[in-house]
């Protein structure tokens, strides 16, 4: 009896198979692990960057490079997943990636993941054309500008006003951004989400928020998001601190709120892994309380 080509081969070719793996696409995450293939060189080079991702003194930067379709993006992928050890349809990723021959035949390798899995962390994929949509792609800072409000987002904060971000972050590190969202709501009746989304028609409830968190005067906070330069903040020129604002201090640069991120980490939990203008960071301090972070844009 003739066997059929399709009976020769594991997985189904029948199925529909996407061309290109997206990284910021979920839709098929356990697929796309069980069927990633750890080259020889591919193995190399993990190994190279396991060594590094494990063993840093000071922050690190991987750059992924290749041509189209030549596999950056799934790369990015798996290492997003793997790191963190998301779970995926109840089975840990690492566990997934440990079954791989090439990673059980390998000693090295397999020690190397199961040590950058036990550093708890969290990944951030996303595209940053997609990402880029209030920041002007000719700007210096474009492209620290789309990571500043990723994260930013990522930490709850609004990152399409980078000024109102800061002033949520401001909050944030004195313990009264709590106290600030309830107050909102007390004075305006909705949540600060949605109200932050109408700054400037909720002005007078802002004000009224603020210095019942802060303890100050509601004539004094009059206006405050308003002080900011938000045209100076939004192209990258500055990023101002409302409580600088309010004590006079000058605004920090967009390069100044990347470092200020930066100091914000602890000593070897810092690690970038690039592809094509990505990268990941690992155990920001403002994301301690969900475990490390880790964030990637593609492009």
């Amino acid at each position: 009896m003739a066997q059929l080509l399709k009976d020769i081969f594991e997985k189904p070719v029948d199925r529909a198979i996407d061309g290109v793996i997206k990284a910021d696409d979920e839709a098929s995450l356990r697929v796309e692990l069980d069927e990633y293939v750890v080259t020889g060189e591919i193995g190399q080079r993990l190994e190279q960057f396991l060594d590094a991702y494990n063993n840093y003194d000071t922050s690190n930067g991987v750059w992924i490079s290749g041509f189209f379709g030549s596999g950056k993006s799934h790369l990015l992928k798996m290492l997003a997943l793997v790191l963190e050890n998301r779970s995926v349809d109840g089975v840990k990723a690492h566990d997934i990636f440990a079954e791989k021959s090439e990673v059980k035949d390998n000693p090295m390798l397999d020690g190397a993941l199961k040590k950058a899995v036990s550093i708890p962390s969290k990944s951030i994929l996303f595209n940053i054309d997609q990402k880029a949509d209030v920041i002007s792609k000719t700007d210096v800072d474009a492209l620290l500008s789309v990571f500043q409000k990723v994260f930013d987002e990522t930490c709850g904060y609004y990152g399409k006003q980078p000024h109102i971000a800061q002033f949520e972050r401001d909050l944030a590190g004195r313990g009264q951004f709590d106290a600030f969202k309830a107050a909102f709501l007390n004075a305006s009746g909705k949540d600060w989400e949605r109200g932050r989304e109408q700054a400037v028609l909720e002005s007078k409830n802002i004000a009224t928020a603020f210095a019942a968190a802060t303890g100050g005067d509601a004539d004094d906070a009059k206006d405050i998001l308003s002080r900011s330069i938000l045209e100076n903040s939004m192209m990258g020129g500055g990023n101002t601190s409302i409580m600088d604002l309010m004590t006079g201090h000058a605004a920090p640069t967009m390069k100044d709120i990347a470092n200020r991120s930066m100091s914000l980490l602890k000593p070897k939990e810092h690690s970038f892994v690039s592809s094509q203008k990505s990268f990941f960071s690992k155990k920001p301090k403002e994301l301690q309380r969900g475990g490390g972070a880790q964030a990637a844009g593609e492009n």
